[in-house]
C-alpha cells in the first residue's frame, strides 16, 4: 500500500495498492495506518 496524498488536516490519507492485478483505492483515517517499519522507504520518495 502506498499513500498518494494526505488530505489538508492530515487526518486522512489517499492510499492505493495492488489486489492480484487490479489496482484498488481508498481513503483511511492515518490513525488506522501503521508503517512498515522494515522497509527501507527513504529510498522510494518521490521529490515534487
Amino acid at each position: 500500500m502506498t499513500i498518494s496524498e494526505l488530505s489538508a488536516d492530515g487526518e486522512t490519507a489517499h492510499c492505493a495498492w495492488f489486489d492480484g492485478q487490479e489496482m484498488r483505492r481508498a481513503s483511511i483515517p492515518t490513525g488506522r495506518l501503521q508503517a512498515d517499519r522494515q522497509a527501507d522507504w527513504r529510498d522510494q520518495l518521490i521529490e515534487d
